[in-house]
């Protein structure tokens, strides 16, 4: 290892009376120098009492992507000593790019970054991958990306949002699922929506003792005390649909036509909003909206986003303002 890259030699095994006698360092197999600055992640493999190996993310690794150096299990610690020094090397060398261009790779300089969501039971993680050579980054450097990945998302959605305020050019649903009135332009459809309602739901319970003497026959004492809270209930699922003069929901059960001018707070969540309405004693809450994407055009780039309640919100009251 130098400061700049590493060296990696392969010998070829040299054999006695047919049973393997090591390494025959006077005959070199391969021989491969990788820069540190282009490995993205060291990890290590182990093989219960056979060793491991050292996997080394690189472009240089072709298709699959990792080097894998083979050690025995006398040399576990050798390894995790080569695997931390690289690591310490190569955390910091990975620069992200400033501006519209954070997310191209800074290895090949010509892919960019594809993000893919990852939902687990307990937390979510994204998988980083460069389209051009398949660079993967590790989970430090996806960490920082992704804080990058927000941020220029939130400025490019903040440009998109000032541009509409100031040329009222909405975006457009060519394809409403509804029949529109004169002078009326869908803006989004959103399938797969859910309806919910809040609902008093009454919950109790038995206080004292009471004696079972026969299938369902008791004696004795006992109060019987109760208590009502508001839950939210699910009444329909349908597509949800906003046009610049109001609101529509269509499900199965159930069909909404909410004025925008009738509407008097908005609520908003990362895949829900709520709206009041005047002359509506219940809040009507829809679930879903993030399993629809928005793509807007930016800077002469094309972003591509999951609808939430904020952007809703936003586009709502700039209809209102129009």
């Amino acid at each position: 290892m130098t400061g700049a890259s590493i060296k990696i030699t392969t010998y070829k095994l040299k054999f006695m009376a047919g049973l393997r006698g090591g390494l025959d360092k006077s005959k070199i197999k391969d021989f491969k120098e990788i820069y540190i600055k282009n490995i993205t992640n060291v990890s290590i493999t182990r093989l219960p009492g056979y060793g491991g190996a050292i996997n080394i993310r690189c472009p240089e690794a072709g298709l699959s992507g990792v080097i894998q150096i083979l050690f025995g299990k006398e040399q576990i610690f050798e390894a995790q000593m080569v695997s931390n020094m690289l690591k310490e090397k190569i955390e910091p060398l990975l620069i992200f790019g400033n501006g519209i261009n954070f997310d191209i790779c800074p290895i090949c300089k010509a892919g960019r970054f594809k993000v893919t969501k990852r939902e687990g039971i307990f937390n979510t993680s994204y998988d980083i991958i460069c389209k051009s050579c398949n660079l993967k980054l590790n989970k430090l450097q996806a960490k920082e990306f992704m804080a990058l990945w927000e941020s220029n998302t939130n400025i490019a959605l903040g440009k998109w949002f000032n541009k509409i305020k100031n040329t009222r050019n909405f975006p457009v649903d060519n394809s409403p699922r509804i029949l529109l009135k004169d002078n009326e332009k869908a803006v989004f459809t959103i399938p797969n929506v859910s309806l919910s309602e809040s609902r008093s739901v009454r919950t109790g319970s038995y206080g004292g003792s009471r004696i079972r003497i026969a299938k369902g026959i008791s004696v004795g004492g006992g109060l019987f005390s109760s208590q009502s809270h508001q839950e939210l209930t699910e009444l329909d699922n349908g597509f949800l649909t906003l046009t610049n003069l109001r609101l529509v929901f269509v499900g199965h059960l159930r069909c909404l036509d909410i004025p925008l001018n009738k509407i008097v707070s908005i609520e908003s969540y990362s895949d829900a909003i709520t709206i009041g309405r005047h002359g509506k004693l219940r809040s009507e809450h829809f679930k879903g909206i993030d399993r629809s994407i928005l793509r807007i055009v930016v800077d002469d780039r094309i972003w591509a986003m999951p609808y939430n309640g904020t952007i809703i919100k936003s586009l709502i009251e700039a209809l209102l303002n129009a």
